[in-house]
């Protein structure tokens, strides 16, 4: 950690790979080596983020893993690990709405546009007021062309976006 505040980040790499191998690496060495190669190597990133999922069970290890996933071309492996996903695994991305909206993403990827939308929904049932959700919300009823949803939507929230904006009309 040290190593890569300072902006040494190979030496820092190298440190949260040797943690990772020896299996005593914590959540900041698979975030880390996440930073390192999400941009750059989405399939390594992958990799990292599906070890972390399987040590940790944290939420921003699903979002990076359908991140990396959807850009490495492992949509059909998404699916799957969202179909078997245990109960206790289920509920622990069932509370994050963040969560939902990469399900939604998965689903989207493969063309179950119901799935998609239903996860969506459910992501902004958990955060209402998360500006990033909604608006992907918002724009995943645009591209499936959902206007009449996405009009009852702009109108609830009349007070809280800009309807000057043309697409919003």
């Amino acid at each position: 950690s040290l190593a890569y505040a300072l902006g040494k980040t190979a030496e820092a790499g190298k440190a949260s790979k040797m943690l990772i191998n020896s299996g005593s690496a914590g959540v900041s060495d698979y975030q880390l080596m996440l930073d390192i190669h999400s941009e750059t190597e989405p399939g390594r990133a992958y990799a990292y983020a599906r070890d972390g999922w399987r040590k940790f069970k944290e939420p921003i290890f699903w979002h990076a893993l359908s991140d990396t996933g959807l850009r490495s071309g492992h949509t059909q492996d998404l699916v799957h690990f969202m179909e078997t996903l245990t109960p206790e695994e289920d509920a622990i991305l069932s509370r994050d709405a963040r969560s939902w909206l990469a399900r939604s993403q998965v689903y989207r990827g493969v063309g179950r546009t119901h799935a998609s939308l239903d996860s969506a929904r459910q992501a902004v049932r958990l955060a209402p007021s998360d500006p990033e959700i909604y608006s992907a919300y918002l724009w995943l009823l645009i591209d499936l062309k959902h206007l009449d949803e996405l009009r009852h939507q702009v109108r609830t929230q009349e007070g809280r976006i800009d309807l000057k904006r043309p697409e919003l009309r």
